[in-house]
């Protein structure tokens, strides 16, 4: 039996790395809904179950996957913070991984495996 293929969320502040990450994953056969906007990044991970969330901790990032762990605490396990300061990390006690931006693709992708092997998505 073939497994369903991963749902990713990405909600990046750039859109161009949003285009390149869902690009990267896409072509990496992952199911990719994206957002700039972290408010809607809020609104989609508390309406649907996703696989993994990367999500860049600026402009508000890091305060909502705080009010979407306390709604969803497995959802924090799935999480891949992306920042460009990893030490804005240190006080996101769960999540998957922290991913220091600018970001090699290839590394990204085998983060992205990480976080996403064995498990369904979570809500």
């Amino acid at each position: 039996m073939i497994a369903a293929p991963k749902k990713i969320l990405v909600a990046e502040g750039n859109e161009i790395i949003v285009v390149l990450i869902a690009h990267l994953l896409t072509r990496n056969s992952y199911v990719v809904h994206t957002t700039v906007d972290t408010q809607e990044a809020e609104r989609m991970l508390l309406q649907e179950p996703y696989d993994a969330a990367l999500i860049d901790l600026a402009n508000g990032g890091a305060e909502m996957i705080r009010r979407v762990s306390d709604r969803l605490p497995k959802l924090m396990a799935r999480v891949i913070a992306l920042t460009a300061k990893p030490e804005d990390a240190v006080h996101l006690q769960g999540v998957c991984a922290v991913v220091k931006k600018p970001f090699v693709t290839d590394q990204l992708l085998d983060t992205v495996r990480e976080c996403t092997h064995g498990h369904g998505p979570q809500r």
